[in-house]
């Protein structure tokens, strides 16, 4: 049983475990529709300087950089993640959208370099925002609520009698 497991288990209040799965719900649907307007986005910036005549859309497309479009796409998700918090009874749930915040700081930073020219300023930023991040999924690989398995894992867990037996192949 791992240290997050252990805390004590208070009784969710009855609009907490009412809206708990509708808000998650709504908190997918946005982020996949922010992941796909991401990939069109991208898409359409590999694509659109090779047309013949891609007109007023160009621009766009030309005056902004990738790694700034997606560092936009990760605070845009932290949002959602954080007004998902809203509708759940714990505070366990604030350190997704502040792995997101700092990896969209990170992708920001980075995007910032013109010309490669590194400072040991950048550098240390750099530094310190991934070491952050590493820091954070470890708090919440360790602290944090236990993740629900995969839906095409169980299957094939079971079938295999467990996540460690049946590792070896039999012929």
């Amino acid at each position: 049983m791992s240290v997050g497991q252990e805390r004590s288990k208070k009784p969710e209040h009855r609009y907490y475990s009412r809206r708990k799965g509708s808000a998650e719900s709504v908190k997918i649907f946005a982020q996949m529709v922010i992941g796909l307007v991401m990939v069109v986005i991208l898409f359409g910036k590999v694509i659109l300087p090779f047309c013949p005549n891609p007109g007023w859309i160009l621009p766009f497309f030309v005056k902004n950089d990738p790694l700034t479009l997606i560092g936009d796409a990760l605070v845009l998700s932290a949002g959602v993640e954080l007004a998902y918090m809203l509708y759940t009874p714990g505070p366990d749930e604030a350190l997704d959208p502040l792995i997101l915040g700092l990896a969209a700081a990170a992708l920001f930073v980075l995007s910032g370099l013109k010309g490669g020219a590194v400072t040991w300023e950048i550098g240390f930023t750099i530094l310190a925002l991934a070491l952050a991040v590493g820091f954070l999924f470890f708090i919440r690989g360790r602290y944090g609520p236990p993740r629900e398995q995969n839906a095409r894992e169980k299957p094939a867990e079971e079938a295999r009698g467990g996540p460690n037996e049946g590792s070896e192949r039999v012929e």
